[in-house]
């Protein structure tokens, strides 16, 4: 299934509506195998964001339509890199997406893919990856990080990024995800000196909480209106 969104906004709808609609349902356990969560999902979806971006407007309703102690807690995921603030906003996995992103075990992976790509444009192996199977807890529901891998490919002088995810919440966690991805993709072209192609994600599991779905409704409500003023 492919799915295809002029930027990161519009391929979230787009995404939403393919899940809501053709998504199998399925109960999915917490890791104790205690509390159900119902949801639909779509097995292997490939995502296209044309422009990993998103205007003012857009951003104005995601803080509207998505609860605030979420974004906060994604922010920290993707951003924090101090281990002492880790330990105090994500407890639970003691690492951040961040940390293992410019600062696993000292290695900063985006500067090392910047790099081999300044140096050989035409490479295949400007990978990194966010898993570490010596620290990953399976016991934990965010453990291993639901996105595993980015991959980066120079071509026509555009930077095109490649992500797997084992698993993605459409409903509430897309858009705050594919904001810090296109912050990565975006830096990373300016600071080779080329532009910025689209962004492919190949998610093994594209799944809709059902709880969720008010998030996605009011915001193509909230968008309708706007395009209609």
């Amino acid at each position: 299934m492919m799915i295809s969104g002029s930027n990161i906004f519009d391929a979230w709808l787009k995404a939403a509506s393919e899940v809501q609609a053709n998504g199998a349902g399925f109960p999915a356990y917490d890791t104790q195998w205690i509390k159900k969560h119902e949801l639909k999902e779509v097995l292997n979806m490939v995502v296209e964001i044309r422009d990993p971006s998103l205007t003012r407007d857009e951003y104005d309703i995601v803080l509207e339509t998505h609860p605030p102690v979420l974004l906060e807690w994604l922010d920290a995921l993707w951003q924090c890199l101090d281990q002492a603030k880790i330990a105090k906003l994500l407890p639970e996995l003691g690492y951040s997406y961040g940390q293992r992103l410019f600062s696993y075990r000292g290695v900063n992976q985006v500067k090392r893919v910047t790099d081999i790509l300044k140096a050989r444009p035409w490479e295949w192996r400007a990978s990194l990856t966010l898993y570490n199977p010596t620290e990953d807890d399976y016991h934990v529901a965010a453990s291993p990080p639901c996105v595993g891998m980015l991959d980066f490919k120079l071509r026509d002088d555009r930077l095109h990024l490649s992500v797997f995810c084992r698993a993605w919440d459409i409903g509430k966690k897309f858009v705050p995800d594919a904001i810090n991805l296109g912050k990565i993709h975006r830096d990373a072209a300016k600071e080779i000196g080329v532009g910025t192609g689209p962004m492919t994600l190949l998610v093994s599991s594209a799944h809709i909480y059902m709880r969720d779905a008010a998030i996605i409704q009011k915001a193509r409500e909230i968008r309708r209106g706007d395009e209609g003023k």
